[in-house]
């Protein structure tokens, strides 16, 4: 897990979940400061519309991968339930957005 800013900006950069120039040009701002705490940096890229709550969670958790299935990359979770959970993801080349639901392995093998 990230334990500074600068190692957070790292985790975010190598998941590519974000263009490295909207990064790079929402840091280069006049206004913006950069806090030390990824918790803080987070909740300001959240407000910036740069990343999602799921994103921030994931990338605190230091995660880099497991943001794509199949043609799709998921961008927030919708919710979670007994059967499984709900995403919200964008198709990669047709950028049409989904809800994809994803069900526990046991559930899945059960037909």
């Amino acid at each position: 897990a990230p334990t500074t800013s600068a190692d957070f900006l790292d985790v975010l950069r190598k998941s590519k979940q974000v263009d490295p120039r909207r990064i790079e040009e929402y840091l280069a701002r006049p206004k913006v400061s950069t806090p030390q705490e990824p918790r803080k940096l987070a909740l300001q890229l959240i407000r910036a519309g740069l990343i999602t709550v799921f994103q921030a969670e994931q990338f605190l958790l230091g995660k880099t991968k497991g943001f794509v299935l199949g043609a799709y990359r998921i961008i927030e979770r919708i919710g979670t339930g007994g059967t499984g959970t709900v995403y919200l993801a964008e198709h990669q080349v047709m950028k049409r957005r989904v809800a994809i639901k994803v069900l526990p392995t046991p559930l899945a093998a059960d037909p």
